[in-house]
């Protein structure tokens, strides 16, 4: 019996690599589309297959999927990445049909926008930082008097790494983050309050706004600090953080897997910043402590109802591979235990 295969669209996230490591031990065959600016010769061993198509962001890039999704016969294609997961969802291609999560178009323009997904949070009583819409020329300077420094300047869009993310203590330092931020996105960034204290992060697989399976955590280290990927994080069961979160996947009705980023500030209160509403870069973390996403994911896959599990240890500290940002998919990076048959 053929193995049933899969297709991951990515960008070179490292959280691939454990993503396609667990479904290949529930016996998937497992493809990685990587858009990347320089291509590299195909990888294929076994139960992986791994290959480049031009970035996301070019026209070429659609084209690519097209010609891979027509080689292979997937039962599933899952975007890894921002980027990827709009292409999959704006264009009209046949096999767009086999994304999954299937989410509706508008929910997911709301959570790839960072500042409407703050104001959605709040309007629905989760406790977010202040934000200010760059409003003509004196906007920096009225947030400025509201906020004083430091002060976040971030794009609307992003991809879990802190590039379209600055902290800035200066007029100066603003001016140029903004101007920054926009040449990058063509976009129009906007400012938030900063929060001064330690980072959070809440992550899950949730079918309609429910959680099948949690994982929290308070990020020790990150590279680089402040609004770099996490390295080190210790592990939290923490009721107020964690409710935070499901009351915004709840509100959105959420499938699929969603990561959210936090702060706790010094009244002790978790201040929501932003959603990943894919797969996210800690994820091997939650397995080290032993919270199993992918038995459900298969569940859901197979069009069966997972029991929800909810309960993870607390406590304990984890160590992630320094090189969190994103890098040259290889299986070497496969995590321990993954055979790759072949």
């Amino acid at each position: 019996m053929t193995a049933p295969r899969i297709l991951f669209l990515d960008e070179d996230h490292p959280h691939t690599l454990h993503m396609a490591g667990a479904l290949i031990r529930h016996g998937y065959q497992v493809d990685i589309l990587s858009a990347v600016a320089h291509p590299r010769r195909p990888y294929h061993r076994g139960s992986l297959r791994v290959m480049t198509a031009p970035p996301a962001y070019e026209r070429q890039y659609l084209d690519a999927v097209d010609t891979i999704v027509e080689s292979g016969s997937y039962q599933h294609i899952i975007p890894m990445s921002d980027a990827t997961l709009r292409c999959a969802h704006r264009e009209g291609r046949p096999w767009t049909r086999r994304v999954f999560p299937r989410v509706v178009r508008d929910c997911l323009e709301l959570l790839l926008d960072k500042r409407r997904t703050c104001e959605f949070a709040s309007a629905h009583g989760v406790f977010t930082p202040a934000l200010r819409h760059l409003d003509g020329a004196g906007g920096l300077s009225r947030a400025i008097h509201d906020f004083g420094f430091p002060l976040v300047v971030k794009g609307v869009a992003g991809e879990g790494s802190g590039v379209n993310v600055s902290i800035v203590c200066s007029f100066a330092e603003a001016e140029e983050a903004i101007g920054a931020i926009r040449r990058r996105t063509t976009q129009e960034p906007y400012l938030q309050q900063y929060v001064n204290g330690p980072p959070y992060l809440v992550g899950g697989l949730f079918v309609n706004g429910a959680p099948l399976r949690l994982f929290a955590a308070e990020i020790t280290q990150q590279s680089p600090d402040k609004t770099g990927p996490a390295v080190r994080l210790r592990s939290t069961s923490d009721a107020e953080l964690v409710e935070s979160f499901c009351t915004l996947m709840k509100a959105v009705e959420w499938t699929g897997f969603a990561q959210g980023d936090y702060v706790r500030d010094e009244r002790g209160r978790f201040a929501f910043l932003e959603v990943n509403p894919r797969p996210w870069g800690s994820m091997a973390a939650a397995a080290r402590v032993g919270v199993d996403f992918f038995t459900p994911l298969v569940q859901l896959f197979h069009g069966e109802t997972p029991e929800a599990r909810l309960d993870f240890p607390s406590g304990r500290d984890i160590a992630l591979a320094a090189g969190s940002r994103r890098c040259p998919i290889s299986p070497r990076g496969m995590p321990s235990g993954t055979r790759i048959r072949g």
